[in-house]
């Protein structure tokens, strides 16, 4: 955080605030100017490395984030091939071929996913853990929205937020479930 801070702006702020007569004040702005460029260039250089270095970095280039990208790429689409379906932009002959495609391709990376879940039980617990996080604010969010159509009042929802988010967020997952098997 200090490292990639934003002091620049503060400090340019304070010095460009100086007033004119005052003794040093070119001086001052030179130095502060050379001082802000320089942290702009070098920390701005040197901050992908020091993540990496600090291993703090949370890109998604592992085997687990490509598949998962893939698979929700090939969802998108799937739903995307619906709606054309739907909208009589394509055959039945053509759906039918593009359906059977993605649905295929969707169940390799199904399988892709499945096997790297059961070779990293802590991903399958962070997944869970994240899934149950979302599945939270999707709860919350709906009793606020409850709330603001004036079906409950604040008080009440106010409790059931509560309620919501009392429960065990870290809950460890089921061993033995492999859950559904159409990636949904």
């Amino acid at each position: 955080m200090v490292w990639g801070g934003m002091r620049g702006a503060l400090a340019l702020a304070l010095v460009l605030s100086i007033e004119k007569n005052f003794p040093y004040r070119s001086q001052l702005l030179t130095l502060t100017f050379g001082v802000v460029a320089f942290t702009i260039v070098v920390q701005g250089i040197t901050m992908k490395p020091l993540i990496r270095i600090l291993g703090i970095s949370t890109n998604g280039d592992d085997d687990y984030s490509r598949a998962r990208v893939r698979q929700v790429a090939i969802s998108s689409a799937a739903l995307e091939l619906e709606n054309m379906a739907n909208q009589q932009f394509i055959s039945r002959h053509v759906y039918a071929q593009l359906h059977q495609e993605l649905h295929g391709r969707l169940e390799n990376a199904n399988m892709a996913i499945d096997s790297i879940l059961d070779d990293n039980h802590g991903r399958l617990s962070e997944e869970f853990k994240d899934a149950r996080a979302r599945l939270r604010n999707a709860e919350i969010g709906a009793i606020e929205q409850a709330m603001h159509d004036g079906w409950v009042s604040a008080i009440t929802a106010s409790q059931m937020i509560n309620q919501t988010e009392s429960m065990p967020a870290n809950q460890e997952p089921p061993r033995d479930d492999p859950g559904p098997s159409d990636g949904t």
